[in-house]
């Protein structure tokens, strides 16, 4: 309203003199007349209001100057001091009548015609708007001329119009024309290049839109207005573009400095501020920080009853919001009594039939469905569609919603039937409206696959399923590669992987009858395990660093077309048909454009242009005596249960020889919970104390090696709890040998890997040894130096193992948050250095370990000795820049702490919230590691942009093409995120996916001089001709005849090729 306000002081002016001569037809009107003139400079509009009857008495029937003006003083006073936007606009159109029946004389009508289109705008009612518009760019031009001050500030107005409206085809030609008439670097281009950032995100450019706003924030701070309401308006535009592309915690970074900003501002942008706020509490609402948000919702609810009373469509519309966050809270008695308030405002304000009305109601089928209230939860379903019919018109997406929250009520409530009717209906509506394509008819799709399974119709539920991942996969392949990557983690984890854990039960159910659905269960787990992983900041480095103009330039369009793709699978407002065939044009050209950069960019082909797989490309590469073994791990569906998943956990192990024929054998292990709670406990009990047991064969292998008889190698894929366990330190009862000695087993984190991975020589034949850090590197040394208290938690002692705790299970950051940002580029979230911050608290520094010091030159003298290249990093060289900045070096070897921090347990399904991205809870601590987690820096001149921290968000990225082989000598680092379909989710992915062919890696605390020893030993064989399989198993061996117990042979894990 600051805008508004200001031009609106300037009507008195204008208006106000020219009735300084007006004959006024008695003492009674004139006095009056000079009464409003006064309240009118004061800002007095309740005394304007007062004589709202004597205004409309004596002058509101004149259609002279006089009359005009009185419209105006009315306009201007129900719009600040009712805040009726539709009372001030009938005024102001009155006074906009009045003046050009006049011809435009009496005063300054630009003022007015911005106010008009201004509230105009504001009340949605568009039409007339940007003719209003145009008209005052035309008054300007004749006033002052296009390089004035006052036409770009009207140009302004009418690009705010177009924002409005969506028009963004107009808002950037008119960009385009203003650019002739403003200087570089100004803050008119600063301004132009907001509002071409907004006009960007609307058409889908996402990356050109954040381009042009980080632009026009560097111009105004070389302008000096960091401070300024204009710098926080650039702000809030990037806050809802990181929204829209899924970087949300980036998003709430934005929007607490805009939030900062403010405080330090003089005047009054109160009306901003809560806009700001309630962006904020929307942000903090997807994060899962519930609390927080309805802490600024009841702030901005108490603002906006102050400001514009409890009947005002505002506060309804924040108590909309407020019930919103407590019903995702899950608080449903509170969210039912806010909603229940923001019905009331919607109908008291706009009637019966609006859709902010529907919408209450929609939500209120939902909460009541989820509270079991379900006679409520039907009443209120039916009454939404009734409405939401004659509100949403011919928006039959809109529509489709209330049909869909209906659909589940009665499937809630066990009326499968009528469950059926409306979310068969809800399909149809999706259908027509927005197309196969759209995300939304997905979902419908596969709710009509569980209600037809729930009827024993297998075969329509198989075909409803399939229909689904058929829009699944269309999504990952015209889209995928350039989602964000929480926008990817949301996608996978919210939609996919509930949809393809309700299909393996259903192919558990149906698999005796339909044995060619264990094919697809493979294909569709090739295809989708570790599908997340892209390492697109690695692929845009490489294009750009390639200095190929043309090149670049196809990079850029294929992205630009993506962008598109990706809002046009998200898209309700453009017809169907019209959408899929721009789809289909935008598919086709970006298809084209993949090949062309496949052929110029090897980096490219790699990670985006992958062919699909099948489970009879993986057999030809099997051969005889050898097998290839792909688990997964789903929760248990029952098709009764209206989309709720059972408490169950089911393991399927594929598996598939040469001689395999028609489909591959599964084994069906479903006391999968037990497996990851009890038997994973005593398995890891057993290995800590070093107690011989032969229960955990039994459990985890036995069940797959009974059949594989006569196999002699193995290529196993595991998936989450086998991922906790090293397969090689199992014992077979009936022979008392480990499978280690039994079965060569080699681990792979997708089966897919024996087609798509090809081991190939590294050329430079450069390896690098990483050990010792000091984590204290920086402010905590410096502090230690000069003896202050700081110092006394600085440990410098080894310590027994080399791993975290692992019992940072679920926890909040030190400010109260769990949120991962990707502002820099991937590095320590707050939440997560909070966690690392109260570990360190209470069992003092992450301490300083020497015999990786011993570890590393140890392998450095047997590189030196085969007059090998090597390159050590010990102590204040071990950083994170270093491993950085490495060029495809044949080995990488890490000697250091890792880490891992677990996350929530998994949600329901249809849960669209915020997914945080896994690898930023797992990683490696190098130099200055301690400093940065307990100051929150490493040093005030030096390192300013690392935090001592390697990601495996940041590994994924790394440029490790050729890379034989990375260690990762540090305790637990192999013990990434148990999520379906992702093997392990942390940094044994991750490395592999920046190229490298194999990694090992530690399972569990690891004794130092079985460390040194197993190492010495592996790379010995290596160096001297074996292969690294070989060489590995050599080395286990040997340590086991040495050491009985694994626990100090069996730690270690190789994966990959």
């Amino acid at each position: 309203m600051t805008r508004l306000y200001i031009f609106a002081l300037l009507v008195l002016t204008s208006f106000g003199s020219a009735l300084a001569q007006y004959q006024f037809e008695n003492k009674k009107a004139e006095k009056l007349y000079e009464k409003l003139e006064l309240y009118y400079a004061e800002g007095d509009y309740e005394g304007i209001l007062k004589n709202e009857g004597q205004i409309k008495e004596l002058f509101l029937s004149k259609q002279d100057t006089l009359g005009a003006l009185m419209n105006g003083f009315l306009g201007e006073a129900y719009l600040y001091w009712e805040n009726d936007l539709n009372k001030s606009l009938g005024f102001y159109q009155k006074e906009y009548e009045l003046r050009s029946a006049l011809g435009k004389e009496g005063g300054d009508i630009k003022n007015l015609i911005f106010n008009l289109g201004y509230i105009q705008d504001e009340l949605g009612f568009y039409g007339k708007t940007e003719s209003l518009y145009l008209e005052l760019l035309q008054l300007e031009e004749a006033a002052s001329g296009v390089k004035s001050e006052d036409y770009f500030i009207s140009a302004t107005s009418l690009l705010d119009h177009y924002v409005f409206t969506e028009e963004f085809n107009k808002g950037l030609d008119l960009i385009k024309d203003l650019k002739k008439n403003v200087d570089r670097k100004s803050f008119e281009e600063a301004m132009l290049l907001k509002f071409t950032g907004d006009f960007y995100q609307m058409s889908g450019a996402n990356r050109k839109s954040e381009k042009a706003l980080l632009e026009s924030l560097e111009i105004l701070k070389e302008n000096g207005l960091y401070a300024s309401v204009e710098y926080v308006s650039v702000l809030n535009s990037m806050g809802g573009l990181y929204t829209i592309i899924g970087k949300i915690p980036v998003a709430e970074e934005v929007y607490q400095e805009a939030l900062s900003i403010m405080d330090r501002l003089q005047g009054d942008y109160s009306d901003y501020e809560l806009a700001l706020k309630g962006n904020l509490a929307l942000i903090l609402q997807l994060l899962g920080n519930y609390d927080e948000a309805e802490e600024i919702y009841l702030e901005n609810l108490t603002a906006d009853e102050e400001f514009y009373g409890t009947e005002s469509f505002v506060y309804g519309m924040e108590a909309y919001n407020l019930a919103s966050n407590y019903m995702y809270a899950q608080k449903y008695a509170k969210a039912e009594k806010y909603f229940m308030i923001a019905a009331d405002v919607f109908k008291a304000d706009m009637g019966q039939e609006n859709l902010y009305y529907a919408r209450v109601l929609q939500n209120l089928t939902y909460l009541y469905t989820q509270t079991r209230q379900l006679d409520k939860a039907k009443e209120n379903g039916l009454k939404a569609i009734d409405l939401v019919e004659k509100a949403a018109g011919d928006n039959l997406y809109q529509i489709s919603f209330a049909y869909y929250n209906l659909g589940d009520a009665y499937f809630t409530d066990g009326n499968i039937p009528l469950a059926e009717k409306y979310h068969a209906q809800a399909l149809e509506l999706r259908k027509k409206g927005v197309g196969t394509g759209h995300s939304d008819y997905a979902k419908s799709t596969n709710k009509m696959a569980i209600l037809n399974w729930n009827k024993n119709k297998l075969d329509v539920a198989l075909g409803f399923y399939k229909e689904t991942f058929k829009n699944y996969f269309d999504q990952i392949n015209m889209i995928f590669p350039i989602l964000s990557e929480d926008e990817k983690s949301k996608f996978y984890y919210n939609n996919l992987k509930p949809a393809f854990e309700q299909y393996n039960s259903f192919i558990v159910e149906t698999s005796r009858e339909e044995k060619e659905l264990i094919s697809e269960m493979y294909n569709y787990q090739l295809a989708t395990k570790g599908l997340i992983l892209y390492a697109t900041n690695k692929v845009k480095d490489a294009i750009v660093n390639s200095n190929d103009p043309a090149l670049i330039s196809k990079y850029e369009m294929w992205i630009e077309q993506k962008e598109q793709l990706a809002k046009l699978f998200s898209a309700s407002e453009i017809p169907a048909n019209v959408r899929n065939q721009k789809i289909d044009s935008l598919n086709a050209s970006s298809n084209a454009l993949e090949k062309e950069l496949s052929k110029a960019s090897s980096v490219f082909a790699q990670t985006v242009a992958s062919r699909n797989l099948t489970w009879k490309d993986i057999q030809t590469k099997l051969k005889p005596g050898e097998a290839a073994v792909e688990v997964i791990r789903f929760r248990d569906f029952t098709p009764d249960s209206a989309g709720v998943f059972t408490d169950e956990v089911y393991y399927a192990a594929l598996i598939i020889t040469d001689q395999t024929k028609d489909y591959p054998e599964m084994v069906l292990m479903r006391n999968g919970k037990l497996m990851e709670t009890k038997y994973l406990s005593n398995y890891r009990n057993a290995i800590k104390y070093k107690i011989d047991e032969d229960f955990s064969y039994k459990l985890f292998w036995r069940p797959i090696a009974n059949k594989l008889e006569g196999i002699k190698k193995v290529y196993f894929s595991p998936d989450g709890v086998f991922n906790q366990i090293s397969i090689y330190t199992l014992r077979n009862p009936a022979t008392g040998n480990f499978t280690l000695d039994e079965l060569e087993i080699q681990l792979v984190t997708n089966t897919k890997d024996l087609v798509a991975l090809n081991a190939s020589p590294n050329s430079e034949n450069k390896s690098y040894l990483f050990g010792y850090p000091n984590y204290n590197m920086g402010v905590l040394d410096s502090k230690k130096e000069e003896g202050g208290s700081a110092a006394k938690g600085i440990v410098d002692a080894a310590s027994e193992g080399r791993g975290m705790s692992r019992g940072v299970r679920g926890s909040r950051g030190a400010d109260d948050t769990d949120i991962a940002s990707l502002s820099r580029g991937g590095s320590l979230p707050r939440g997560i250095r909070g966690n690392m911050l109260r570990y360190m608290r209470s069992n003092q520094m992450l301490a300083l370990l020497p015999g990786t010091k011993k570890e590393v030159n140890l392998i450095d003298s047997l590189y030196q000795l085969k007059n090998a290249s090597v390159t050590t990093y010990l102590s204040n060289d071990a950083l994170e820049d270093s491993i950085k900045n490495m060029k495809s070096p044949r080995t990488l070897h890490i000697a250091t702490h890792g880490f891992f921090l677990e996350s929530e347990e998994e949600e329901m399904e249809g849960q669209d919230k915020y997914v945080q991205n896994p690898l930023l809870r797992s990683g490696l601590i190098l130099a200055g590691a301690n400093s940065y987690i307990s100051e929150g820096k490493i040093s005030d001149e030096v390192y300013h942009h690392e935090d001592g921290i390697l990601t495996a968000f940041e590994a994924m990225n790394l440029n490790l093409d050729q890379t034989e082989l990375v260690v990762l000598s540090a305790c637990e680092t192999g013990l990434g995120e148990i999520k379906n379909g992702e093997g392990v989710y942390g940094l044994q992915r991750a490395f592999q996916v920046a190229g490298a062919d194999a990694i090992i890696m530690s399972m569990w605390t690891v004794d130092d001089d079985a460390t040194q020893e197993l190492m010495t030993i592996f790379y010995e064989e290596w160096l001297g001709g074996k292969t690294k399989q070989e060489a590995f198993i050599i080395a286990q061996k040997r340590l086991k005849a040495k050491w009985k117990s694994p626990y100090y042979w069996g730690a270690f894990v190789m994966v990959g090729i």
